[in-house]
């Protein structure tokens, strides 16, 4: 416990907002029978984040060691409180990922209806090849979208950002040689163009390969 106590002080030092070390410094000392400095390092968390729950439930139990009752009910009402409201928050933070999810659901059918018309127009359309590539890389359908990527650099071999995704899928599928290959490849073209972002997030990818 002593070099628990030392570390987590250290820790604190380091990083004033490091809500773990406040709470297991002050668990050790509540358990040394040190609850006031329990209490002040409870106090501390709570000024670090407001909707900690567990700043309350230890200063509860502290409270009650030392025989304030009262201030210990409080302390667990508090505890409750905070609880309902992080599952509200929880909540909140679910349903907005689920609508934002649904809308870019949404967006990605209206636009491979799109992409599918250009095609059939244009069989050979490199951005529309690219966005269906792009459509089936999101569904999961890999093998789909590599054909669609293979296909723009086949039409349109300077379309550089369709090297980047047909690497990060051939590095889903764990087929890493043709994965450097296309790499390769594609930072030249991007380097040739220009198109530094492409080129850099590229040769970033074949450095971690």
């Amino acid at each position: 416990e002593e070099s628990a106590i030392d570390l987590l002080e250290q820790v604190i030092q380091l990083d004033p907002a490091h809500e773990d070390a406040y709470e297991s410094l002050g668990v050790i000392l509540g358990r040394r029978e040190k609850y006031h400095e329990a209490i002040n390092l409870m106090n501390r968390l709570s000024d670090v984040n407001p909707k900690s729950v567990m700043a309350h439930t230890n200063k509860s139990l502290f409270y009650m060691k030392m025989g304030e009752i009262e201030k210990a009910e409080d302390e667990k009402a508090k505890a409750t409180l905070k609880s309902f409201e992080k599952l509200g928050d929880e909540a909140k933070v679910k349903r907005e990922l689920e609508e934002q999810e649904k809308i870019e659901a949404s967006e990605r059918a209206r636009k491979e209806e799109m992409f599918l018309q250009v095609l059939e127009i244009d069989p050979e359309d490199s951005l529309a090849l690219f966005g269906m590539g792009e459509v089936e890389y999101y569904k999961e359908n890999y093998s789909k979208a590599q054909e669609y990527l293979q296909k723009v650099i086949a039409v349109n071999p300077a379309y550089s950002v369709a090297y980047r995704l047909l690497s990060k899928i051939l590095i889903a599928a764990n087929d890493k040689v043709s994965a450097k290959d296309i790499l390769k490849r594609g930072i030249a073209v991007a380097a040739k163009n220009g198109d530094l972002m492409p080129a850099s997030d590229m040769q970033n990818m074949l450095n971690r390969l």
